[in-house]
């Protein structure tokens, strides 16, 4: 079992069954909560390896909780640079007024 540098999860692979209608897949949002844990084990990790549709959601909720992270941290850095400007703005003013 691999285990990812990024986010020190074990790997999991595509499952090669298509599975388009669903059969014998837990709940989509069993699948997607899974991917907000730090590990994912028994029959939902066998099922994950077996089912490329239900690894392939899993895949997207990761990718979606990874870029919602980023933007959250990314937003503070860009609220504290227009916190930032601002400040410096009225000292400059303050001081051609003064």
């Amino acid at each position: 079992m691999e285990v990812s540098k990024k986010c020190n999860k074990p790997e999991l692979s595509a499952g090669t069954l298509p599975r388009p209608d669903r059969t014998g897949c837990p709940p989509v949002e069993e699948v997607t909560m899974a991917a907000s844990t730090q590990s994912v084990h028994g029959a939902l990790r066998e099922h994950l390896n077996e089912c490329r549709h239900c690894f392939e959601e899993y895949r997207d909720a990761q990718k979606k909780l990874e870029y919602d992270q980023f933007f959250r941290r990314s937003s503070w850095g860009l609220y504290f640079v227009l916190f930032a400007i601002a400040c410096h703005l009225i000292i400059k003013s303050c001081h051609a007024h003064g």
